[in-house]
Formats: C-alpha cells, structure tokens, sequence
C-alpha cells in the first residue's frame, strides 16, 4: 500500500518503536511524550508536545484543539 507520506510516516513508526523498546512500559504518559519528542528530533523533525491547533468540530464550529506531536 502506497501511503501519500510514506517517508515521515515510516520515521514516526520507527520513533515510537525505539521509544517503547528503550523504555517498556509502566510510566506516565507525560515520559513517553517527552521521549517521543526527543526521538523526533533526534531524527531531525520538529516535535511539539500538545500544541493548540484549530480545526472544524460539528460543522462550521471551530474549537482549539490538542495536537501531541505536529510537524512543521
């Protein structure tokens, strides 16, 4: 399957599997985001961690929304 970002994609898989590998599990959330940010970066992305971003909600309504990591 040809995906239309394939390259970031695969980069931002690749990232999350390194994160999980290196830590496991059992921390909070907030770990996982701060070391998911790193990864990113370290893989020359830009990661900012629970950015407001607006978007439509329920037709013309629009509404601040949360986004966890978003690339520039």
């Amino acid at each position: 399957m040809e995906l239309i970002h394939q390259d970031i994609t695969k980069q931002i898989i690749g990232a999350a599997i390194k994160v999980y590998k290196t830590l496991g599990y059992g921390f909070l959330e907030r770990v996982y985001q701060r070391a998911m940010q790193v990864e990113l970066q370290t893989r020359g992305l830009v990661a900012e961690i629970e950015t407001k971003i607006q978007g439509p909600l329920q037709g013309s309504d629009r509404r601040g929304l949360s986004s966890r990591y978003l690339r520039k």
